[in-house]
């Protein structure tokens, strides 16, 4: 859940309204995750101390490598803590890792690793995902 809404911000900061910046966040997790295989944040301390300090980014090493910089540069753009700095979901299309056609799963090609989605039986929607890593 973005910092906003958890109310990790200052309340006296415009920031720490809610808007579709939230969304942003979202996205940057949901991708994170796809590529990582985890969350970016799975204890809601290690948030409090990456809004404190964005130096505190929870690297891993499928962003270690410098085929995946564009890649690593877009969710860092997706994550940053203070609403206001992240980018519009038109900002974020024309990224260069979006322009260049390296999608979170192509990315996660290069890496080696597949998702494997768990649909619903009587929905068809996704109900959760795993990270196979091949190789």
């Amino acid at each position: 859940m973005a910092p906003e809404v958890l109310g990790f911000l200052d309340a006296s900061d415009s920031s720490s309204e809610y808007t579709n910046a939230v969304d942003i966040w979202a996205a940057g997790c949901i991708i994170y995750r796809l590529i990582a295989g985890h969350v970016p944040f799975p204890q809601i301390k290690a948030l409090v101390k990456y809004c404190e300090n964005e130096f505190l980014f929870p690297y891993d090493d499928p962003f270690g490598s410098n085929a995946q910089k564009e890649g690593s540069s877009f969710i860092r753009q997706l994550l940053v803590s203070d609403p206001n700095n992240r980018p519009s979901a038109s900002q974020a299309v024309k990224h260069t890792w979006i322009i260049s056609g390296k999608s979170p799963v192509s990315f996660m090609a290069e890496m080696h690793v597949i998702p494997i989605c768990r649909p619903s039986y009587f929905t068809g929607q996704v109900l959760s995902c795993n990270i196979l890593a091949v190789g």
